[in-house]
C-alpha cells in the first residue's frame, strides 16, 4: 500500500539494518535495489522472496543519537531490545511473521547493559523501555539482569 500510493519508494520486510545499508549503498553507487533481499519497490512488489535475518545482534553498534536533540522528548526515554523474535507461534501475535518461525536471538547481557551505560553517559538518558516481545524466555538472562 505504501508503494502503490507513492508514499514510499522502498519498503523493508523483516529486520532493516542490513537491507537499509544496502539501499543507501545502492543509491550512492547508482545501482538497482530490486535484488536486495527483503526490499520491495514498485517493480518487485509481487516477488515472493524471503527476508534475511542472519544478523548477529552482537554486531549491532550502540545507537548514536548525537544528531538528534533528545531534549525535545519528555521524558528522555529510549527503547532498547535484548532479543528479537520468539520461539512460539501464537495466533494472536505477528512476531513469527516478522522474524520467522522458531526464530529467537538474544543479545549478551554484558553488551545490553553496556549500550544503556553509553546512552546514559553520552546523552544523560536514564529511562529505558525494554521493548522485547518476550522478555521472559530465558530465566538465566533475567536473573543476571535483575
Amino acid at each position: 500500500m505504501l508503494l502503490l500510493s507513492g508514499i514510499a519508494d522502498y519498503v523493508v520486510i523483516g529486520e532493516g539494518e542490513e537491507p537499509f545499508y544496502k539501499i543507501i549503498t545502492s543509491i550512492v553507487n547508482n545501482e538497482n535495489v530490486d535484488n536486495i533481499i527483503g526490499v520491495k519497490t514498485l517493480s518487485n512488489i509481487y516477488n515472493l522472496d524471503t527476508f534475511s535475518q542472519n544478523m548477529n545482534l552482537e554486531d549491532l553498534p550502540t545507537p548514536d543519537y548525537s544528531d538528534i536533540d533528545l531534549n525535545l522528548f519528555n521524558p528522555k526515554l529510549i527503547s532498547v531490545y535484548s532479543n528479537r523474535g520468539c520461539p512460539f507461534r501464537c495466533h494472536f501475535c505477528s512476531e513469527h511473521s516478522l522474524f520467522g518461525k522458531k526464530f529467537k536471538r538474544e543479545r549478551a547481557l554484558k553488551k545490553f547493559i553496556y549500550d544503556m551505560k553509553i546512552l546514559y553517559e553520552k546523552h544523560n538518558i536514564n529511562t529505558f523501555s525494554i521493548s522485547d516481545s518476550l522478555i521472559n524466555s530465558s530465566n538465566q538472562w533475567l536473573e543476571e539482569f535483575f
